[in-house]
């Protein structure tokens, strides 16, 4: 007898429940998509958002140092950089006195650039230099050979000296407004004249000019004359003529016979002998000194800030009866191994130091007077360790250490890209309706 075969329900596709189950497919399929849609939008949204953040309010001023021959060598001698402190913007395109920006301005009373030179080769070499300072009450004021204000300060100052092989030399050119005001226009330029007498090895730029290097730096502010009080004449009392008393004819006494005293015999005093007078002593005069300041204390509030990861900003506190101050840095963790820089009664000095992901730049400063060096401050440091960005604050003050900031950077593929989302997200909800 042949097996019984059981009878086999087979759904069809078109029943209730099969389009039950391909109606919810399709639903979460929808909710899917949807939030995806929603999600790329989003994105979209706040990528726009960060790129019109990012982009500048109006044109960008050209730069204020023009860094002319650096990195390149000629007879030997290498011109390294030049660097200005404060960092000052140029407010104008080039031969233009009209600012791009009226709101911008540059508080700069006293303008300092730090020109560097370094003997590349293997023997020594005697180097003529000239360094100038510049300037001008216009607030906008452009390069000299384009613009006729400027005035004061030191034009061509030549100095000769003898670098050694692989030594390194900073020369400072400093220029401060004439009414110590924020206000007006600087310039200052820098040329290396000859190298071991041969003027051949002489920087010259496009205008024929022997010029190795040169800055600006334009305030926006324009200089208003001090106001002087009216001179007020002296008052004159009146002349008052004097009383002459009346005239008293003299009273005449009567006349009087005069009485004659009896005579009598001198007296002879006793004779006394001299008495010799004391010896005195001189009183020792107080020995002055030609010097009687004391050492300057110890700067305070020292603080290094990192400025877009290749400049370092370093900032201390003003200490009393001092004439300046001096940087001594490295990468050495004593905070030597550069030049020293004498910066006058400056406060910060910001300069280059870059591939601070890879090294450490360590740096301290001391106040002096005309009597002393004061001793260095404590040591802050900047660089690979312990991140590339750190902005370290030592107070010595307080004997606590601000804790490092580490600036967010928002990511730039996104920023760039956001405009394609909105539209790719649009699309995308056409295609699943």
């Amino acid at each position: 007898m042949p097996p019984t075969i059981p009878d086999l329900k087979i759904t069809s596709i078109n029943s209730p429940n099969a389009n039950k189950i391909k109606g919810n497919k399709k639903n979460l399929l929808l909710l899917i998509s949807m939030f995806l849609l929603i999600l790329v939008m989003v994105i979209g949204i706040v990528a726009i958002s960060i790129n019109l953040q990012q982009k500048p309010i109006s044109e960008k001023a050209k730069a204020s140092v023009w860094q002319g021959y650096a990195g390149q060598e000629k007879c030997g001698i290498t011109f390294v950089q030049a660097i200005e402190s404060p960092i000052c913007e140029d407010l104008t395109a080039q031969t233009n006195l009209t600012p791009i920006n009226p709101s911008k301005k540059n508080d700069v009373s006293n303008y300092v650039v730090t020109y560097t030179i370094k003997n590349t080769s293997g023997q020594s070499h005697t180097v003529k230099y000239s360094k100038s300072g510049y300037y001008c009450q216009e607030p906008y004021g452009q390069l000299k050979r384009n613009f006729g204000c400027w005035e004061g300060g030191t034009d061509g100052v030549e100095e000769t000296i003898t670098l050694a092989s692989g030594e390194t030399k900073i020369i400072t050119v400093s220029v401060s407004s004439t009414s110590k005001q924020v206000c007006g226009s600087y310039q200052t330029d820098f040329a290396i004249l000859n190298v071991d007498g041969d003027a051949n090895c002489a920087y010259k730029n496009d205008y024929g000019e022997t010029l190795t290097s040169t800055s600006t730096c334009q305030t926006g502010n324009t200089c208003t004359e001090p106001t002087v009080p009216p001179t007020v004449p002296p008052s004159i009392p009146p002349t008052v003529p004097p009383t002459i008393p009346p005239t008293v004819p003299p009273t005449i006494p009567p006349t009087v016979p005069p009485t004659v005293p009896p005579t009598i015999p001198p007296t002879v005093p006793p004779t006394i002998p001299p008495t010799s007078p004391p010896s005195s002593t001189a009183t020792p005069k107080p020995t002055s000194s030609a010097c009687i300041q004391v050492v300057p204390n110890i700067p305070q509030g020292v603080g290094i800030e990192i400025i877009n990861n290749n400049q370092c900003k370093f900032s201390w506190n003003e200490v009393s009866n001092v004439t300046g101050y001096q940087i001594s840095w490295g990468e050495n963790p004593n905070g030597e191994g550069k030049p020293n820089v004498n910066l006058g009664k400056l406060l910060t000095y910001t300069f280059d130091c870059p591939e601070l992901t890879t090294k450490t730049y360590y740096f301290k400063v001391r106040a002096m007077n005309e009597c002393a060096e004061g001793t260095f401050s404590n040591i802050v440091h900047a660089g690979s360790w312990p991140t590339p960005t750190e902005i370290i604050l030592a107070k010595t003050t307080s004997g606590a250490t601000a804790k490092p900031i580490t600036p967010s950077i928002p990511s730039a593929g996104v920023a760039q890209f956001g405009f394609l989302l909105i539209p790719l997200g649009i699309i995308l909800m056409a295609l699943i309706l």
